[in-house]
């Protein structure tokens, strides 16, 4: 397995198809596309074409002025330090 980090914001469709996947989770837990389309600082996790996992700077995202991190990653993908890496990659561009 080879994951690949991008610093772009994922197709609307490859979005739904994350959050689909997320299925032990409650909607209201679960990010919204439009929230993730006003992130000035996001990243977005693919294995293969597939994306598993996506990310971003909470206040770039609207979520206030607090310092911190929004990630949601598949199930099957967890546990992997996905989420280690790409809170690295954002906390190096966030300095």
């Amino acid at each position: 397995m080879m994951i690949a980090l991008q610093k772009a914001l994922p197709e609307a469709e490859q979005f739904r198809q994350l959050m689909e996947s997320m299925s032990g989770d409650t909607p209201a837990d679960l990010p919204v596309y439009e929230a993730f389309c006003q992130c000035t600082e996001v990243i977005a996790a693919y294995d293969q074409e597939r994306l598993v996992a996506l990310g971003g700077v909470a206040k770039s995202c609207g979520y206030g002025e607090a310092a911190g991190f929004q990630f949601t990653v598949m199930p099957d993908y967890r546990g992997r330090d996905i989420e280690a890496y790409m809170k690295k990659l954002l906390a190096v561009q966030n300095v």
